[in-house]
């Protein structure tokens, strides 16, 4: 009903039928003329506009589903530029519409679709904002058919920012915008349609089949982390009672290093430098309340960690730098370079001036630090070598986890990445986190160590390289939510912030988090800013924490319909080592619950079951016929644990 339409029927797998009509477009640009021409395989719309740009959009069959490829290039002076590319289902009555939201502050299930409704999502769910979404998608579902079809905006492609909306009347819109047009730059974005069964699960399982890569872990061994974490500066050795809580790795709240960025010093081995001691706006006074460190120490906690059975991961910041830093610049202290080092200003104004980020003055972040760009060719530098470093002189740490990933929201108007137009030429920090860590990537998985990072931000493309997730905001629903979306097939702990937190009811926390795969923060000594240690808090960890156990390594299954379960008690399942581990959860008074599996291949399998506070497997009975298992589950508490397993045996 447009000149930018294309206007036609989606057959689903079972030879149904289905209208729609999409298009694209470039706001502000009418078309002022259009050719249609036949492909090989389908069809082209080839359309010069009148803003000096070409854009041709390509239908293609691809695999089951068609790839629709939308093709710019722009001439004249540069501009931004937002390219709209929207789909509409005509007979609303027939679907259900789903994307990967995370349901707002409080937790909800995920996994159900909704009515078409009118609402906007960002793209990257940044920082605690709860109408993001973590992956580019809508999916439609027909249950009536079990039909479903997903619109995958390819991972692949460069996508500055984004916005996705959907409306009541069935139309679908991903809007990519802050693109830098003009000067005869090309975009080319990829809207695949994927026909699948009408599951959540079944369209995530889509995906993950066409992008692996952004959902397996680089370094596969990065399971050996999928257990509780913990933030914590305190260097003691720990309690066997930690491991009974499933607690695997500390990310060492590393107020060793002497000023936010300068994480190794470049100090020779015997060497010694005073720690962070500053309050929060950054000002320090003297030696008080610093400590001596050297890097021979802090190789020996990761080695101590790990004869104890435990990991440790470093703290890493890619964007934010200094402590106390002054604007303008002070006076130069140091007279050589190589001391330029000790003093945080120094440094930075000296030896990385082009990393702050201005706008027009520096953004000022915790401990009076700035915000950074990591595109900045001497400060990448500069993280490659502090990598390196890591690698070198701590042989024991597991890697690093990196914090602040939300300050790659930000653009960088005193640079020029070729692509981004920010009310003028700029470099997205988005770009330079992806340049950086193809780089810095190598320097870790070679060394057989892991990335993880706190996704304050939650997009594929900047998860590609992380081996895992530790998510600062992972007490809010939303954020649980999202972050799984990337940790279907990667390990992810969430945060827990205080006892408080867990009251009035530990068992709802503990069963949610079983349910979606992740794990949370133990009660460890020294924690910051996070759960305490406290007799009631370390109970409820250790009634949870075989349970946990038996998730480590645990990838989603997203076969569809492999699950369902009596409402309004919760179930799912994942594939583990040994087989496959059945959480069930939210059963209330209930002692029993009724769980069918589907289209799993059990034949030779035991079923075995844990409870909260029992540490001895128990055996459970399977009923089985054609590709359907049924099991009675025993359940206290609301929760129960079912391992799948040709031969259940002992784990970690």
């Amino acid at each position: 009903d447009s000149p930018n339409s294309v206007i036609g029927n989606q057959p689903d797998r079972q030879g149904l039928k289905y209208p729609i009509e999409g298009g694209s477009e470039i706001e502000g640009c009418s078309v002022a003329e259009t050719r249609v021409e036949k492909t090989q395989k389908g069809m082209r719309f080839v359309r010069s506009l009148s803003c000096g740009a070409g854009m041709t959009e390509t239908f293609e069959p691809a695999a089951k589903g068609i790839l629709w490829q939308l093709d710019i290039e722009s001439e004249g002076k540069p501009w931004g530029g937002r390219v709209n590319t929207v789909l509409r289902w005509l007979d609303t009555q027939s679907a259900q519409v789903w994307t990967a939201w995370g349901g707002g502050q409080d937790w909800s299930d995920p996994l159900h679709p909704w009515n078409f409704r009118t609402d906007w999502y960002e793209y990257g769910t940044y920082f605690n904002r709860n109408y993001g979404v973590s992956l580019p998608i809508f999916s439609i579902l027909d249950p009536k058919h079990d039909t479903g079809l997903t619109l995958l905006q390819n991972f692949e492609d460069k996508i500055i920012k984004m916005n996705m909306a959907s409306d009541e009347d069935g139309t679908l819109t991903f809007s990519r915008y802050n693109l830098r047009m003009g000067e005869g730059r090309k975009w080319r974005f990829r809207v695949e349609l994927i026909p699948h069964a009408a599951d959540v699960r079944a369209a995530l399982g889509a995906v993950v089949a066409r992008h692996p890569q952004f959902f397996d872990p680089p370094n596969p061994t990065a399971h050996v982390l999928g257990g509780h974490a913990a933030y914590s500066a305190i260097e003691v050795d720990l309690e066997p009672k930690f491991r009974q809580m499933d607690f695997t790795f500390n990310w060492k709240a590393s107020f060793d290093f002497p000023y936010m960025g300068m994480f190794l010093p470049p100090v020779p081995h015997g060497g010694r430098w005073l720690s962070f001691g500053g309050d929060s706006d950054g000002i320090t006074h003297g030696a008080e309340g610093r400590r001596s460190e050297s890097l021979e120490e802090l190789a020996d906690y990761s080695a101590r960690m790990r004869r104890q059975g435990y990991h440790v991961l470093n703290y890493f910041n890619v964007t934010e730098f200094g402590s106390g830093i002054q604007n303008p610049a002070p006076p130069r202290k140091a007279t050589d370079d190589k001391d330029l080092w000790k003093d945080p200003n120094d440094f930075l104004y000296y030896a990385v001036p082009g990393a702050i980020l201005r706008n027009p003055n520096p953004i000022y972040t915790w401990g009076r630090a700035v915000v950074v760009d990591c595109g900045d060719p001497a400060f990448k530098k500069f993280l490659l070598g502090q990598a390196r470093r890591h690698v070198d002189e701590l042989p024991d740490s597991a890697g690093i986890c990196i914090d602040r990933m939300d300050w790659l929201n930000q653009d960088n108007p005193n640079a020029d990445d070729g692509l981004t137009w920010s009310n003028g030429p700029a470099r997205s920090l988005l770009n330079s986190w992806q340049d950086l860590m193809v780089e810095m990537e190598p320097i870790f998985h070679q060394a057989h160590k892991v990335i993880f990072g706190n996704p304050m931000i939650r997009r594929p493309d900047l998860a590609r390289y992380l081996d895992g997730f530790y998510d600062e905001h992972g007490d809010f629903g939303f954020s649980i939510n999202t972050t799984s979306y990337l940790a279907l097939r990667k390990p992810a702990a969430m945060w827990t912030r205080d006892e408080e937190e867990l009251k009035p009811d530990p068992d709802a926390i503990m069963q949610r988090s079983l349910y979606m795969g992740v794990f949370l923060t133990a009660p460890v000594p020294g924690n910051d800013h996070c759960l305490a240690p406290s007799e009631w808090a370390d109970r409820q960890y250790l009634d949870y924490g075989p349970l946990f156990t038996a998730l480590r390594g645990r990838k989603w299954v997203l076969l569809p319909h492999v699950i369902n379960v009596e409402s309004p008690s919760l179930a799912n399942v994942f594939e583990v080592p040994e087989g496959y581990v059945i959480v069930v959860g939210f059963a209330g008074s209930r002692e029993l619950v009724h769980v069918n599996l589907n289209n799993l291949q059990l034949r030779g399998f035991k079923a075995e079951e844990l409870v909260p506070g029992d540490t001895a497997w128990k055996p459970v009975a399977m009923r089985s016929s054609h590709n359907k298992v049924e099991l009675d589950v025993p359940v206290k508490r609301g929760a129960a644990v079912v391992r799948l397993a040709r031969r259940p045996v002992d784990r970690f």
